[in-house]
């Protein structure tokens, strides 16, 4: 495992970056700790199953691309 330090020295070289994955559950996750890191999503998801992932405020994406 990386130390802390290490991490943000490499982040401290992106300006502007967003995690993106597929909207599933385990990505539910994946949006809660961005959030809490303070890093941006995008959430890929089905038309008729974004609602769903809407109704999680703690771990919904901050954008979402409809496929």
């Amino acid at each position: 495992m990386l130390e802390r330090g290490k991490i943000d020295g490499i982040l401290s070289d992106y300006k502007d970056f967003k995690i993106a994955t597929i909207c599933s559950h385990s990505s539910l996750q994946i949006f809660k700790g961005a959030r809490q890191e303070g890093v941006k999503t995008i959430g890929i998801v089905q038309k008729d199953r974004r609602k769903l992932y809407e109704s999680f405020p703690l771990a919904r994406p901050d954008e979402f691309i409809e496929v």
